[in-house]
C-alpha cells in the first residue's frame, strides 16, 4: 500500500553526541531510498531549503570534526534532495495536519528522534516494514489482492497467489479481514523470525526450527503455536513456480504457525486456523520462505 511519508523537522534536529547522530541519520537515508524504491511519496516542509536544511546544519561546528561534518551535509542534502523529496508549501506540526494536507490518512513521519513514538513514526528500515504493515490493519485488502499487495513488505516470503487467495475464506476464528493485525504478527514472525532461526538451525530440521520459534513467541504477547503435519495431507502439496528460471516444485507444505491467540480484542477464536509454509530451498524463489496456505486446517 503506497503511502505518504513526511520529513519531520523536529525529529530531524541534532540531540545529543555527533557520531550517534551520523549513525541515525545514514540509517534514515537508507530507510528513504527503500521507501521510494516501494513507491512511497515523501514530502518535505515548505521552507526546507533556507529554513529546514540550513537550521540542521548550523547546529554542528565544521571544525569540531571535519569530516564527520561533511558526511552530515552531504547525507542531509541527499535526504532532502528535489528529485525524490517533494515540497510542501506548508511546514506540518503533526500527522493530523499533513492528513489534512493531503487529504488523505495513510501518511507517516520519517525521522531520527521524536518525542512520541508512534505506529506512524519512521526511523529506520524496519520501523518502515512495520508502519506499511499496520496500515493493513485498517485497510486490508480484497481476496484477489492479499497476495500482491502484502508481498512488497514480506522480503522474505513469497505468497503463493492461487492457493493463499483459495483458502483465505476458510478461516474459522474470524474474517480475515477482521483480525489482521494477529495476521500481520504471524507473517511476521515468518518473515523475520522463521528466517533466521533456518538460517542458524537448519541442520537441526524444519521440526525442531519451528519448536524454536514456538518457543521464543508463545505468549509473546499472545499465544502462538509453530510445528509440522504428522499426518499425509494432500490438499498440502502445493505447486509453486520460479518465474525467473521457470523451474516448478510441488512441495509438501506442512510447517505451520498455529492461530491461537488473537491481537483483536473481540475474537475468541477457534484453534483451527493455520498459516502453511515450506522453508526456504537454496536456488529456487530467491530462498524464500514459500507461503502455501492461510485458513482453516481442516479444509
Amino acid at each position: 500500500m503506497i503511502a505518504n511519508l513526511l520529513l519531520f523537522k523536529p525529529a530531524l534536529l541534532p540531540n545529543g553526541d555527533i557520531e550517534r547522530y551520523s549513525t541515525c541519520l545514514s540509517e534514515l537515508v537508507s530507510t528513504k531510498n527503500l521507501a521510494t524504491r516501494k513507491g512511497d511519496l515523501v514530502f518535505k516542509p515548505g521552507g526546507w531549503n533556507d529554513i529546514v536544511l540550513n537550521d540542521i546544519i548550523s547546529m554542528f561546528k565544521e571544525e569540531d570534526n571535519r569530516k564527520l561534518y561533511f558526511s552530515i551535509v552531504r547525507q542531509l542534502r541527499f535526504l532532502f534532495d528535489n528529485r525524490n523529496s517533494i515540497a510542501l508549501d506548508i511546514d506540518p506540526n503533526s500527522i493530523e495536519e499533513l492528513n489534512q494536507h493531503l487529504n488523505t490518512n495513510l501518511t507517516g513521519l520519517l525521522g531520527i528522534d521524536f518525542d512520541q513514538r508512534t505506529e506512524y513514526c519512521i526511523s529506520d528500515q524496519t520501523m518502515w516494514y512495520q508502519f506499511h504493515r499496520f496500515l493493513f490493519v485498517d485497510n486490508p485488502p480484497a481476496v484477489k489482492k492479499f497476495c500482491s499487495e502484502l508481498s512488497p513488505y514480506f522480503e522474505n516470503i513469497y505468497f503463493n497467489d492461487t492457493t493463499v487467495s483459495n483458502y483465505l475464506n476458510t478461516l474459522k476464528g474470524a474474517p480475515y479481514n477482521k483480525m489482521m493485525k494477529t495476521l500481520m504478527f504471524h507473517l511476521t514472525a515468518l518473515d523475520s523470525n522463521f528466517h533466521a532461526l533456518f538460517k542458524e538451525y537448519r541442520k537441526e530440521g524444519v521440526p525442531k526450527v519451528c519448536e524454536r520459534l514456538q518457543y521464543s513467541l508463545n505468549g509473546k504477547p499472545i499465544a502462538f503455536g509453530c510445528s509440522t503435519d504428522r499426518g499425509d495431507l494432500p490438499q498440502l502439496e502445493i505447486d509453486f513456480t520460479d518465474v525467473a528460471t521457470g523451474k516448478i516444485l510441488k512441495l509438501k507444505c506442512d510447517p505451520h504457525t498455529k492461530i491461537w491467540g488473537y491481537l483483536e480484542d473481540d475474537i475468541e477464536g477457534d484453534h483451527g486456523d493455520r498459516i502453511y509454509f515450506h522453508e526456504p530451498i537454496d536456488g529456487f524463489i530467491d530462498g524464500k520462505i514459500l507461503l502455501a496456505r492461510i485458513g482453516y486446517h481442516r479444509n
